[in-house]
């Protein structure tokens, strides 16, 4: 549950987000999973919200409907409204972190989500929407990225990767000038 930041006894009041919900998982693989990050992603000076949804096998499956992530605008009042689906941040993929970077320096912030499965590398198109770009940047991959580091050493963006359970890890870089 998100708490309003005026006053954390409170739920925060997030219009559109009525169908949100706990859903029993069924083993370890499926416990795991969300991330947040906090983006000013229509360059407003406030800071916006995305955050993004675990799934089950089932739904991998096509057995249940896919959850999705949510990236949720501040209304300036204490408020927020899903907009995730406009935006086309959905992520409808099995997510497990997120990181926020400006990758190819445009002055605007770009969201990178690590799946089970294919990762999203969304673009700022300076418009209140993302365009995903993951697989001509080269990092869309399609195992388990369980986390996500980007290190600002512009304009190569480092981002790690651990490819299964373990320790064992490497590094991928991206840049738009390939």
């Amino acid at each position: 549950m998100i708490f309003d930041i005026r006053n954390p006894l409170y739920p925060l009041r997030v219009a559109g987000a009525t169908e949100w919900a706990y859903q029993r998982k069924t083993s370890l693989v499926e416990t795991n999973g969300s991330g947040v990050c906090l983006i000013d992603f229509d360059n407003d000076g406030w800071l916006d919200i995305y955050l993004v949804n675990g799934a089950t096998f089932d739904s991998l499956n096509g057995k249940e409907q896919t959850p999705h992530a949510g990236l949720f605008h501040n209304n300036h009042d204490g408020t927020f409204t899903e907009v995730g689906q406009k935006a086309g941040v959905a992520n409808d993929r099995w997510g497990y972190g997120c990181s926020v970077a400006d990758y190819d320096n445009d002055g605007w912030p770009d969201l990178f989500v690590g799946n089970y499965g294919k990762n999203r590398l969304y673009h700022n198109n300076h418009d209140g929407t993302f365009a995903d770009v993951a697989e001509k940047a080269g990092v869309q991959l399609g195992n388990w990225s369980a986390g996500v580091r980007i290190i600002a050493s512009y304009p190569l963006v480092v981002l790690q990767r651990t490819k299964r359970i373990g320790f064992d890890s490497w590094f991928r870089g991206i840049s738009p000038y390939r």
